[in-house]
């Protein structure tokens, strides 16, 4: 379990984060809702939005951790990510994300079915399926065309989902906005994943854990490439840039789990 925290910490450190990317940009959150007028809106209003009872005991680590975080994202991520951007034809890039998408079916295929939801499961199938045949290993999405949709879940969804709090919120060095579930539950989902350390895995595609981090890093930067703009938009409504990330990635989390 060490070993899968220090490779995804290096590689992020390295390249650019997600996740899983984590600020709530790094979250993963669809570019169709950051460049949305409502979602943009009711982000903001998330500043000012508190929770009733909000125990935040690490909140001075935290507004320290958020103001680290945005400079090594405005001064070294930012300009990493936005150069691959330039570099690398839209449509390749299109590919790199197809593909780091399908591979990452076995995490989303088995917390689908820790909820309970069969015919997100039959989807998640049918999707793999298609788009490792018909689409040459993933790089291409022939799925979506026949309405074949993605269903995004990771474990601390699931433990939500069975009612798990999300306990005090946290932000993890370059990582981003988190809690002590979704960081606890991060592990899970990291055994899981076919770019990690696991080595009991018989569909691990990396074979050493440096190579493992150097494939994380290259999904982190894939992903990234995606939101380094919206990143810098959504900065500008922040008055507390702690409490407004920490926000934004509460409220996230909790919709995610009540769908």
């Amino acid at each position: 379990m060490r070993c899968i925290w220090v490779s995804l910490l290096l590689c992020n450190c390295l390249f650019a984060a997600s996740s899983d990317l984590d600020a709530f940009v790094l979250d993963g959150t669809k570019k169709s809702e950051l460049h949305n007028g409502d979602a943009l809106m009711q982000s903001f209003d998330a500043e000012f939005s508190e929770p009733e009872e909000d125990f935040d005991p690490l909140q001075g680590y935290n507004e320290v951790m958020t103001q680290i975080n945005d400079r090594i994202y405005v001064y070294a991520f930012n300009p990493l990510a936005r150069t691959y951007k330039k570099v690398m034809p839209k449509r390749v890039r299109g590919f790199v994300n197809n593909f780091f998408h399908n591979i990452y079916f076995p995490i989303r295929f088995t917390n689908n079915a820790f909820q309970g939801k069969a015919q997100n499961c039959v989807e998640e199938t049918g999707r793999f399926f298609l788009n490792t045949t018909l689409g040459l290993g993933g790089l291409f999405d022939p799925a979506s065309n026949e309405g074949l949709i993605r269903h995004d879940e990771d474990f601390g969804q699931t433990l939500g989902y069975y009612g798990v709090g999300s306990g005090f919120h946290i932000v993890l060095p370059v990582l981003g906005p988190s809690n002590l579930r979704d960081f606890s539950a991060s592990f899970v989902d990291g055994v899981l994943s076919p770019i990690g350390t696991n080595d009991d895995l018989n569909y691990r595609i990396p074979e050493s854990d440096r190579a493992s981090g150097a494939w994380q890093g290259a999904k982190a930067l894939s992903d990234y490439s995606y939101y380094v703009d919206d990143y810098e938009k959504m900065k500008k409504e922040a008055i507390d840039l702690y409490h407004f990330y920490k926000n934004v990635y509460e409220q996230r989390r909790e919709r995610l789990i009540a769908e």
